[in-house]
């Protein structure tokens, strides 16, 4: 009995509990699907998740200046919005620059317009500043789409010999 080997299921492969090895066929009494999600791999440039720091720190020091330089909630809103979509628009992931928008008009809302980070919708006034960080997002995104680089990931090549 010590020379049988007594397969775990683990995924439609079969593992020996003595060894511990994998066996590369899988396990006909207990089939499961094998499902792969494909991810766009980008060639070059900065990785997601770096993208996504850099953009959340553009975001709190765009914060910081607008409390500390602009007067007035739509000066506030204004410099907040154009520095992160300046990130937007300069970033090698769209996905990281629109998130990185969005947490820069949740950092406005709670600490420039409200206090101590807390967020509140207050009608008209938070519709149009809200209408600033979506305006500064479509230009970013135009900016982007103008130099060619719309798809997230992607860079543009240099065409010759």
């Amino acid at each position: 009995m010590a020379d049988r080997k007594d397969p775990v299921k683990t995924g439609g492969a079969a593992v020996c509990k003595s060894s511990g090895a994998l066996s590369p066929e899988p396990d006909a009494a207990f089939p499961l699907p094998v499902m792969r999600f494909p991810l766009p791999v980008k060639q070059g440039g900065t990785p997601f998740g770096i993208d996504l720091a850099v953009g959340a720190v553009v975001a709190m020091i765009s914060v910081a200046a607008a409390g500390a330089l602009a007067p007035g909630a739509a000066g506030r809103a204004a410099v907040v919005a154009l520095g992160v979509g300046g990130f937007l628009a300069v970033a090698d992931d769209a996905r990281a620059g629109l998130l990185a928008m969005v947490l820069g008009a949740l950092l406005y809302d709670g600490f420039l317009a409200n206090r101590f980070g807390e967020l509140s919708w207050t009608g008209t006034t938070s519709m149009w500043h809200l209408l600033s960080f979506a305006l500064g997002a479509l230009v970013a995104l135009g900016w982007r789409w103008a130099r060619g680089s719309h798809l997230p990931g992607h860079k543009k090549e240099a065409h010759g010999a």
